[in-house]
């Protein structure tokens, strides 16, 4: 049975709970996270690993096989909790996982999450300039997201804290031919 978006969000926010809790009292934080975030990078990256990880016909032996070769190099609370979530069926969720993680980090480190869209790349210049000025203006630290969006034509659309910021000139657009329709 497939669970819905919110069930699997709900779920996965619980086991990231769980992950945190463990990391930081191992002291692990920054590791574990730089290992999820390699990891479901890898998952979303690999049809074949994305396949393994929802393939219920592979024994869990053979994933801890697996998973305890890919992570190798990885922090041993990280091996741990991949573990776990093996053998309670949930490693399908790493990504969802990964992402509950890195909220529940940022907020203990007091760092707010920003994505900036773009129609093209930005250059790190431009980056640091606009997390210079976001910090400014919400006297916290930042961490940036970015994703590249041609469809916006040029500008930037900024999300933060449930904002969205859109001085693109698709958004432009549409709001001039929003008025010229009430018009």
């Amino acid at each position: 049975m497939s669970l819905s978006y919110s069930e699997a969000k709900k779920i996965s926010d619980r086991y990231a709970k769980a992950a945190y809790a463990h990391a930081a009292e191992q002291n692990a934080v920054e590791p574990v996270l730089t290992d999820f975030q390699s990891l479901a990078q890898a998952v979303r990256d690999s049809k074949d690993l994305s396949r393994l990880v929802k393939d219920q016909t592979v024994s869990e032996a053979e994933k801890l096989a697996f998973f305890d070769a890919l992570l190798a190099k990885a922090n041993p609370v990280s091996k741990a909790i991949v573990a776990m979530l093996i053998r309670k069926k949930r490693i399908d969720q790493i990504g969802l996982i990964t992402e509950s993680y890195q909220q529940q980090a940022d907020a203990a480190q007091g760092v707010t999450p920003v994505e900036v869209l773009s129609a093209k790349e930005l250059s790190d210049k431009q980056l640091k300039e606009i997390e210079q000025a976001l910090a400014k203006e919400t006297k916290r630290a930042i961490r940036l997201s970015t994703r590249v969006k041609p469809e916006l034509i040029g500008g930037l659309v900024i999300r933060m804290a449930g904002r969205q910021l859109d001085g693109s000139v698709a958004g432009q657009l549409k709001r001039l031919q929003q008025r010229l329709a009430a018009s």
